[in-house]
């Protein structure tokens, strides 16, 4: 398989990760001359510019965590929360498993993708990870997918008790695209969602956020243009030219 037939197999976010895990792996470090891990950390760190030792380790962490949790949304976006019979019914245990998973790996890649943003200092750092968490899908998941029976709605109190609101899934809204997947609230009010939409949207953030790392990144560490930086390179260019083909053409005037 040529690099071009595996970048094409791959989402944006899993190049994205390939290429931090090669920011990484390039810097010109030898272990071997070190006397002990913690020196070759700490050398690492220095040139990757890092803040923190433990930085070198979290990063990868939080990388590979992108790339699981990717194998779950992508697996979402394909099939949805699971087939539907003859009567246009999923199985409710399968579609209800399928839901929590997709809300919560979702969940878990926000969080990772906050950890990258802050280890390689990511520009307008807060108002980027603000967007994750104001994300519809992160509010959604907090209602639906943790906080079900205990979600705050603000920090008032009523009648001396936190202002808290309650919600449900209804079981006839469950479909397998997750369209009209209806949210009911016990203060009346019900919310509905096309799922696919939303975390499709979720998708276009979190990939601009990793893509601006990627970008700022190889030309901050590796500012002489060399082997390493050209695989690199090309990996970027890479996505940067898929989404210029998925954009919508200009109307003509």
């Amino acid at each position: 398989m040529t690099d071009l037939e595996l970048l094409s197999s791959l989402t944006n976010k899993e190049i994205c990760s390939i290429i931090l895990r090669g920011i990484i792996r390039f810097i010109p470090v030898d272990p071997y001359k070190y006397h002990n891990y913690d020196q070759y950390l700490g050398d690492l760190r220095e040139k990757l510019k890092f803040a923190h030792v433990e930085d070198c380790d979290l990063a990868i962490a939080s990388i590979d965590l992108v790339e699981d949790t990717e194998y779950a949304i992508h697996e979402f976006l394909e099939n949805g929360l699971g087939e539907e019979n003859k009567f246009h019914q999923v199985n409710f245990g399968q579609a209800y498993l399928r839901l929590y998973g997709i809300l919560n790996a979702v969940y878990q890649q926000i969080n990772a993708v906050r950890e990258i943003s802050t280890i390689f200092h990511l520009d307008n750092k807060n108002k980027r990870i603000l967007e994750l968490t104001e994300h519809q899908i992160y509010k959604i998941r907090n209602k639906i997918g943790s906080h079900t029976t205990s979600y705050m709605i603000d920090k008032k109190r009523v009648n001396n008790r936190e202002n808290l609101d309650f919600f449900r899934v209804t079981r006839i809204s469950l479909s397998k695209d997750g369209k009209d997947l209806a949210i009911v609230s016990q203060k009346g009010g019900v919310e509905k969602i096309d799922l696919k939409k939303i975390v499709r949207s979720y998708n276009k953030l979190a990939e601009s956020i990793l893509i601006d790392i990627c970008k700022k990144s190889i030309y901050k560490i590796f500012p002489n243009k060399y082997e390493n930086r050209d695989w690199l390179e090309f990996r970027l260019e890479f996505i940067l030219n898929r989404n210029e083909k998925l954009k919508p053409a200009a109307n003509k005037g």
